[in-house]
């Protein structure tokens, strides 16, 4: 049993370099992606040190048998090229800089000096020819042999908990690499400590090293960990704010950060390993839509918010289907930036056209009478000329006011409706005209542009209503906003969705009161509509308004 053990062994001694250097051909083939170089550097110090202690097992001759024992402590080389490439490997690489490498360089190469040198037999205690034993010497280590075994079982053990720190950390279906590689680094140890503190007579540390390159091959083929580079993946993908989900072949969710999390409202519940329609429950929308995309790119409303989602056909190792990127940007504020231009745009065009329009009326109004008070010397004319500049002095009164109800400037605070209805109608003037109804309620509103609103209603109604029309301001039946009506000649139907457009007039006004009303309700979030009230009169609803716990007075 004992020989059979000891053939098994070195034919596994054997097999350990040429699948060292395959592996070497395959990371050299991926030699850009992280850590690809420093896996190189492993797996030829893996390949010297399993071929050298073949040579050193099967050998006769002394000379070649001291140069394979030399030789197999290139088995440093491994060791730290195993530390570099974890660092790069999992997302520290900022630790990898020039004074690093050389610093890394330096073990190996002390080392292999001491056991070359031996001075004062602080590596090898004993080392003498005896053609009976393995390799033919007798050998008995020193202190600085037992010093570079605990070092490298130390540096190993970093290496091992690089990745069973990241395998911790990762949110990825594919961190399982992570244990394979952690396993199969620490199988080369467990070997070694075998053979230098266990009871076995050959050495079976390329037992260990077939373990650990038959891990790093599966990993590599089942994994695809050089294709996927997680390192990328923490480094990029969860520092932006676009929601990233990668779905493999199968339609299985397998990543996902933090931003897709939240998008699909899974931040407490691991939705890794889900197929794509429980992945996406929470987000009908979204689901559905996914179902039938295929490349395309569409905008979608999820709850209150405008995201664009994307989806991408991901190409795998050698040209298999590598499954599906679903890519989500929330444009919820692009949105709201492209309503506000739009806004502005509406407004530079009314503004062109009061300029070009209504502003010129009374201004050749004001010219003309000028002109006769000019040239007949009758100075009562002027008061024509005061009215004109009056009514100049209302429209850019109501430009300035539409140009600035925008939403950006609105700050809302719990107001009370019944307050703000009865300030509001102290400040226009009336007649005697009558403000009805005592609204209870307390809204979110910006104080002042909704004084504004009710001023520009109340100047409505006298204009088209009289001096003696009623007012009312109530809340409305399902109390989610408020009404202002009167019982004047009201709006027909069929110019109501006019009448808040600016510039708009049946009468001697500016066409711009209602206009602003329409602004502010806007800049509020609001929803007006142009009604009938109950006597007849015109009414204007105003819904989708938020309204406080208690009233607050003004």
């Amino acid at each position: 049993m004992t020989e059979l053990f000891v053939l098994i062994v070195l034919a596994i001694n054997a097999l350990s370099p040429p699948i060292a250097i395959g592996l070497s051909y395959i990371a050299w083939k991926h030699r850009d992606n992280p850590g690809a170089r420093f896996l190189i550097v492993v797996l030829i110090g893996t390949a010297l040190w399993g071929g050298s202690l073949f040579i050193f097992s099967v050998t006769t001759d002394p000379t070649i048998g001291a140069i394979a024992l030399r030789t197999m402590f290139t088995s440093s080389i491994a060791t730290v090229g195993m530390l570099l490439f974890a660092l790069d490997y999992t997302g520290l690489s900022r630790y990898i800089t020039t004074k690093t490498i050389v610093l890394a360089a330096c073990y190996p190469v002390l080392v292999l000096s001491v056991a070359t040198v031996n001075p004062n037999g602080v590596f090898f205690q004993t080392f003498e020819a005896d053609p009976t034993a393995l390799g033919g010497f007798a050998l008995e280590f020193g202190p600085a042999f037992y010093g570079h075994v605990v070092t490298s079982y130390v540096l190993t053990g970093i290496v091992s908990g690089l990745f069973l720190g990241s395998y911790a950390q990762s949110q990825n279906r594919y961190r399982g690499q992570y244990l394979v590689l952690a396993a199969g680094t620490m199988a080369t140890v467990v070997a070694n400590a075998a053979t230098v503190f266990g009871p076995f007579t050959v050495d079976v540390t390329p037992v260990g090293l077939v373990v650990a390159g038959v891990a790093y091959t599966w990993a590599f083929r089942r994994y695809r960990f050089m294709d996927l580079v997680p390192v990328a993946r923490d480094r990029v993908l969860e520092s932006i704010d676009h929601g990233v989900l990668l779905f493999d072949p199968e339609n299985r969710l397998i990543d996902a950060n933090r931003s897709g999390r939240r998008f699909i409202d899974m931040n407490d519940v691991d939705p890794i390993g889900l197929e794509a329609e429980d992945a996406l429950e929470t987000v009908p929308e979204l689901r559905d839509w996914y179902a039938e995309a295929t490349g395309e790119r569409t905008e979608l409303t999820l709850d209150d918010r405008h995201v664009e989602a994307v989806t991408r056909s991901l190409e795998g190792v050698d040209g298999a289907a590598g499954g599906t990127l679903l890519l989500l940007h929330d444009v919820t504020e692009q949105k709201r930036q492209q309503r506000v231009l739009e806004r502005r745009n509406e407004q530079l065009d009314q503004f062109a056209a009061i300029v070009s329009h209504d502003l010129r009326n009374p201004l050749n109004v004001a010219d003309g009478y000028v002109d006769i008070a000019r040239d007949t010397g009758d100075l009562t004319v002027l008061e024509e000329v005061d009215r004109s500049l009056d009514r100049m002095d209302a429209i850019i009164d109501g430009v300035l006011t539409l140009t600035r109800a925008d939403e950006d400037a609105i700050d809302p605070e719990p107001v009370s409706l019944a307050g703000i209805a009865r300030t509001a109608w102290e400040t226009v003037d009336t007649g005697d005209a009558t403000l009805e109804g005592r609204p209870e309620v307390s809204v979110l509103a910006d104080p002042e542009p909704l004084t504004r609103l009710l001023e520009n209603l109340y100047r409505n109604a006298v204009e088209h209503g009289g001096d003696d029309v009623s007012v009312r301001v109530d809340t409305t039946p399902t109390g989610d906003g408020f009404v202002v009506s009167d019982d004047g000649p009201g709006i027909p139907a069929a110019e109501r969705d006019q009448v808040l457009e600016g510039g708009y007039t049946t009468g001697k006004g500016t066409g711009l009161g209602l206009a602003i009303v329409e602004q502010i309700a806007s800049a509020h979030g609001w929803e007006v509509r142009v009604t009938e009230s109950q006597s007849g009169g015109a009414a204007f609803e105003f819904t989708e308004i938020e309204t406080a716990a208690a009233p607050v007075e003004c």
